[in-house]
């Protein structure tokens, strides 16, 4: 019989005893891996949410002094709970911006981004064209659906021109002139219709110091004059804009006329012609001579990725849209492509045969607008309205003096996580 000793039994439940905590450390180590990991998910989660809900207080407060017109900056960063939260407000690009708030947490990074528009769908004042100094001519059998508020003269050249609602002419000496119809109000210095037999008809209420020739059921002294009102985007703004194409390398004439292409951002030393192609716009161009888009089939929008942000393409000479073509934003909401004219020529811009486009604008030329120009917005040096032509526009400059017509107020038009 063998028998063991008492060492020799320590030993062997040592073993054993060793033996069993291996196994049951073998068997714990799973569970405990699989605690800590779910664990370091449900922290991370935590931190996310409080990442993301950071991001939403971020837009929330942006919007909110936006709305308000507080004092606000941009960038500009604060503190919610444990996490913090830094907003990014863009610039107004065709009366459009956008809000990037970006959430914090311990190094977990959420990313909130809305668009803020001015949009006919929210109520609001009602808003007019703006023209400049140069004034607004209209030729016969045109019309301008919605108000006007025109820092030039008006005139109206024939009997068959018609502002479907208001005109407002601002400053001393300017005037509505020549032989159409306003169905609204009309304030002006002067009023002075071409003949007796050729008047100015105002079918609401005139308000001028000075008139001639001049029909309304109500007429009043224009006691005080109307303060001129600048065009809405300053020179510099478009400078920067400029270095931004330009900081993306220059080319020379581009022409496409069948197919798809993506340019920008980039400067073109030349003219850009699209005719019966896509161009897909990847960043802002700026074009130092003609720009050119025309026929029907001929589509030229921004690229998705601008998501619900607005682009631009700036030419220094003649822009000329016509036959149909359509140019457009992203596809998303709150974005649009607005086409900009440095040009002081008559016209600066031209938009011919019920062409679709978003904004327009020329701070020192003329729009020109043939047959049917429908458009988000417009705004000149000076607009003339051809033969057999509308201004139809959505938005534009706000005044107590607009009562009626196009009407709106800004809107988040797009809210959404992009990180």
């Amino acid at each position: 019989m063998l028998y063991l000793s008492l060492n020799q039994k320590g030993f062997v439940a040592l073993a054993v005893t060793l033996l069993v905590l291996a196994i049951m450390f073998l068997i714990a180590m799973p569970l405990i891996v699989l605690i800590l990991g779910q664990q370091r998910i449900a922290s991370n989660l935590t931190q996310s949410n409080q990442a993301y809900f950071a991001a939403e207080a971020g837009i929330e407060d942006a919007l909110l002094r936006l709305k308000e017109t507080m004092q606000r900056s941009s960038p500009y960063s604060f503190s919610v709970g444990n996490a913090t939260v830094e907003i990014i407000i863009s610039d107004i690009i065709a009366w459009t911006r956008t809000v990037t708030a970006t959430g914090n947490a311990a190094g977990r990074f959420r990313k909130v981004q809305v668009a803020y528009e001015l949009s006919g769908l929210a109520p609001g004042l009602h808003y007019g064209a703006q023209v400049g100094d140069g004034g607004l001519i209209m030729d016969g059998n045109s019309e301008v659906v919605g108000n006007v508020f025109s820092n030039g003269s008006v005139n109206l050249k024939q009997p068959e021109s018609e502002i479907l609602e208001t005109v407002v002419v601002a400053g001393d000496d300017n005037k509505i002139y020549g032989k159409g119809t306003v169905w609204g109000n009309a304030y002006a210095d002067i009023c002075e219709g071409e003949s007796s037999g050729q008047k100015i008809t105002v079918a609401g209420e005139l308000y001028a110091n000075d008139v001639t020739n001049c029909t309304s059921t109500i007429l009043s002294n224009l006691d005080p004059l109307i303060d001129a009102v600048p065009l809405p985007i300053a020179t510099s703004q478009i400078e920067d804009w400029e270095n931004e194409a330009a900081d993306g390398g220059a080319t020379g004439t581009y022409s496409i006329t069948s197919g798809s292409d993506s340019l920008g951002p980039i400067k073109i030393d030349g003219d850009l012609e699209v005719d019966g192609a896509e161009l897909i716009i990847t960043g802002t161009i700026w074009v130092t001579g003609d720009i050119t888009i025309r026929n029907p089939s001929t589509l030229v929008h921004l690229a998705p990725s601008y998501e619900s942000a607005s682009g631009v393409i700036i030419g220094d000479n003649l822009i000329n849209l016509q036959e149909g073509s359509v140019s457009s934003g992203s596809g998303e909401p709150g974005s649009y492509l607005m086409y900009i004219s440095t040009s002081a020529a008559n016209p600066a811009i031209t938009i011919e045969n019920a062409t679709v486009a978003d904004i327009l604008y020329s701070n020192t030329g003329w729009i020109s607008i043939s047959q049917t120009g429908n458009m988000r917005s417009v705004n000149a040096y000076g607009i003339n309205v051809a033969n057999n032509s509308a201004l139809i526009y959505e938005i534009g400059i706000e005044s107590a003096f607009f009562t009626s017509g196009p009407a709106g107020g800004w809107m988040v038009t797009s809210w959404r996580e992009i990180e």
